[in-house]
């Protein structure tokens, strides 16, 4: 397509100059002139067809003739040189064969192409009704040029013997396109005609008959060389290359060539233009007046019944399509809910319906020598996935995780029971090690990486096993039990199973309690903050200490965090034991570092949703406005979940709390979703290694190894510190030093302890 209009006004205004120049030459009949001035314009027409055919859309039809009429273009301009240099020489141009050929080739080539853009057209119009307009239109152009062009008389048989089989050949290929042209343009009912195929069909229709004058003014011994008969071909052949041009130009919604001849149209008022110009042309004839309006009242009785019979066709072809797209839909209605009676409609899985008939029939026929387990399976934090990437990636990842459970599911029945839940009920003779391996099997297939899109996902999944007869008598409790084995499992951690044991049910009812202690708990008098120590290495100084929460029940004694944090963040009670840690553990670090004139670091963890919070920042932002301290003294610990939030959240976090001169470490680096790809996309400033990690760390796992070390190199190429946690081993030290880990925490180097002893063990020590 042409980029700018601009291009287009300049080719138009160059080849107007040309034609210009050309038609004042052919007026005063310069043969210099104008043998000089028409191949001269016949070549530009030629050039501006071929510039239009390579920015054209090659799919439309117009596209599609193109290069016909470039080499009907072509052929005048060689026509044209010739014959400028057959004149120049002295020679004879009309006697040279060639020239004639050359000039032959154009009408073959238009014709071509009008006779082909037609058939292409046509090929999709009505035939009964294009028979009609081809025969109206062709007697009475016929009969039009007979009384026009001569007279009525036989001068046409002086015509066509004069030149013999040629001059024949032009002649009827020069009637074909302006019949053709009619046709079209009258024929054409539905639909709007693109302004660049008029400009077209005018060159067409200019040039043909203006090719019939020359036959005529020709046998008559009346046409002059060089006179505006020779500019009229000129100008037919700029505009045919104009139009082209104007093809590429126009948009999408000006070069729509989807028209048709079906419809009602006023077109055929157009029929009294062939009596009202034979009248003007031999006066008041009333036997041809009476011939063309019997033609015109015939014609227009057998269209109108012509378009009845299209028109009924139509509805009673829509009404077959209705039939047929309602008994479609009927049976794919039936299809559907046949299918989503039993199926899941994101995964295609089985559904929980399907499922539980499936357990209920194997209860009761379940042979005595069989065994009967079912798989409860969740994946682990699917929240998050939906409520930071959309619902439509958490869709993905369900789908592929069913995928990867169908490949190793060995036999058993898997049906999605609903939101991240899945189940599998395994029938036959297995043992207790087979159902292991099977568990096994799945969580390694579902923990490989999962790419969707640009995000890299890592997912778990907990999975809890009930066998039927051992751990329940009917399917409820069946059910029920592998439900608590699997979020015992998720207890201990991601990527787990485990089977249902009756001690389970304690623990459930330990989890209710805790949530109601929650409830009526009073931070401030409950609740403590321990501290654990931070160094540098390898010289082993304190750097810093990271706040733990502990809670010392009146009744029940000390809660583990690994009991209430979960529980808090499921009743969302952890916004408000955030905001209260962050207060302590900023006081805190104040009074340490203004008493001895220390730069110690404290870090403080952040829940996700405390940082979903509206107010968080502006309560960050108030309490050092008021405590009036060194932002550097802060480092907020986030989990590595919150990196798979949206990109924008994300940044303005980040931005925020480096414009607060606050430092940021993602905690528990390596046990997330996407720890590796988020890499290099965050501006963090410190990377703690996951404990989990860390206990991989020793001279008989070398793999374990590598792991950590491919993390710090990566942290260190990119200026991103490290402190690796949970370091409980002087093997674990030594092999850190090695691998050039900045910093540890851990129980070899100190326990968390509460604030008098830290200041006791670990501050006054230092300075002493």
């Amino acid at each position: 397509m042409i980029k700018s209009k601009s291009t287009f006004y300049k080719i138009l205004i160059v080849g107007a100059i040309l034609f210009a120049f050309y038609f004042i030459a052919s007026v005063f009949e310069s043969e210099f002139w104008c043998n000089i001035l028409s191949p001269l314009n016949a070549g530009t027409a030629t050039g501006v067809l071929i510039y239009a055919y390579i920015n054209s859309d090659h799919r439309s039809l117009v596209s599609m003739v193109l290069p016909i009429y470039s080499f009907a273009c072509f052929s005048w301009t060689v026509g044209d040189i010739l014959w400028a240099i057959s004149s120049f020489s002295g020679a004879n141009p009309t006697k040279n064969l060639f020239i004639s050929f050359m000039y032959m080739l154009t009408n073959v080539f238009i014709a071509t192409a009008v006779l082909k853009f037609l058939f292409c057209q046509f090929n999709k119009w009505d035939s009964f009704q294009l028979l009609l307009d081809t025969l109206v239109i062709s007697f009475s152009s016929v009969m039009l040029i007979w009384i026009v062009f001569f007279n009525k008389s036989n001068a046409w048989i002086k015509i066509l013997s004069q030149d013999g089989i040629v001059s024949t050949f032009l002649i009827i290929l020069d009637f074909l396109v302006i019949i053709g042209e009619l046709i079209y343009w009258f024929s054409a009912r539905k639909g709007k005609i693109p302004a660049y195929i008029y400009c077209f069909g005018l060159g067409i229709l200019l040039y043909s008959v203006n090719d019939l004058h020359y036959f005529y003014t020709y046998a008559n011994s009346t046409y002059i060389l060089n006179s505006l008969t020779d500019s009229f071909y000129i100008f037919a052949l700029l505009l045919i290359a104009f139009g082209a041009l104007w093809s590429t130009f126009a948009d999408t919604h000006e070069s729509r060539e989807d028209f048709s001849n079906i419809g009602y149209s006023l077109k055929w008022i157009l029929l009294f233009f062939f009596p009202l110009t034979a009248f003007m042309n031999e006066g008041f004839v009333i036997a041809d007046i009476v011939i063309y309006f019997l033609v015109v009242v015939i014609y227009g009785i057998l269209s109108a019944q012509v378009q009845l019979a299209i028109r009924n066709g139509e509805l009673y072809q829509k009404e077959l399509n209705l039939n047929s797209i309602l008994e479609k839909r009927v049976e794919e209605q039936f299809s559907e809910l046949k299918f989503l009676a039993n199926h899941d409609t994101v995964t295609k899985l089985h559904n929980r319906r399907f499922f539980m008939n499936s357990l209920d029939e194997s209860i009761e026929t379940l042979p005595t020598h069989e065994v009967l387990a079912v798989f409860l399976i969740d994946v682990d934090r699917f929240k998050i996935i939906n409520d930071s990437l959309g619902h439509d990636v958490g869709d993905e990842v369900l789908i592929e995780i069913s995928s990867r459970m169908l490949n190793c599911n060995n036999g058993a029945i898997l049906a999605r029971l609903g939101g991240d839940e899945f189940a599998l009920l395994f029938r036959g003779k297995y043992t207790h090690k087979d159902l292991s391996e099977f568990a096994e099997q799945i969580i390694e297939s579902c923990g490989a990486p999962i790419m969707i899109g640009e995000h890299i996902l890592r997912v778990t999944i907990s999975l809890g096993i009930s066998i039927f007869l051992t751990d329940a008598n009917d399917r409820k409790t069946l059910i029920r039990n592998a439900d608590i084995a699997m979020y015992r499992a998720k207890s201990q951690g991601f990527n787990k199973y485990g089977f249902f044991d009756p001690f389970f049910k304690e623990s459930d009812e330990k989890k209710s309690e805790i949530e109601v202690l929650l409830r009526n708990a009073n931070i401030e008098k409950d609740f403590e903050l321990f501290y654990q120590p931070q160094f540098s290495l390898p010289d082993n100084k304190i750097i810093g200490a990271e706040a733990l929460i502990c809670w010392n029940n009146t009744e029940h004694g000390y809660i583990t965090p690994n009991e209430f944090i979960p529980v808090a963040e499921e009743i969302n009670f952890i916004i408000k034991m955030g905001k209260w840690v962050m207060f302590e553990a900023i006081k805190q670090i104040i009074k340490w570092n203004t008493t001895y004139s220390l730069d110690l670091k404290m870090g403080i963890n952040i829940s996700p949703k405390e940082l979903k919070e509206d107010d968080f920042i502006s309560t960050l932002k108030t309490l050092i406005s008021d405590e009036h301290f060194k932002t550097t003294w802060i480092d907020m610990e986030i989990t590595e979940n919150i990196m798979i939030e949206d990109g924008s959240k994300v940044n303005a976090i980040f931005d925020l709390f480096k414009e607060l001169s606050v430092s940021v470490s993602i905690d528990d680096f390596g046990s997330g979703y996407s720890s590796w790809g988020y890499l290099n996309k965050y501006p963090f400033d410190r990377i703690k290694i996951d404990k989990t990690l860390i206990e991989q760390v020793s001279l008989n796992n070398s793999k374990g190894i590598q792991v950590v070390k491919a993390v710090i190199s990566m942290a260190n190429a990119i200026g991103v510190k490290t402190i690796a946690e949970g370091v409980e081993t002087q093997e674990q030290l030594d092999i850190l030093m090695g691998l050039d880990c900045n910093q540890v925490q851990g129980f070899l180097l100190g326990r968390p302890v509460s604030a008098s002893v830290f200041e006791e063990v670990f501050i006054k020590s230092m300075i002493a």
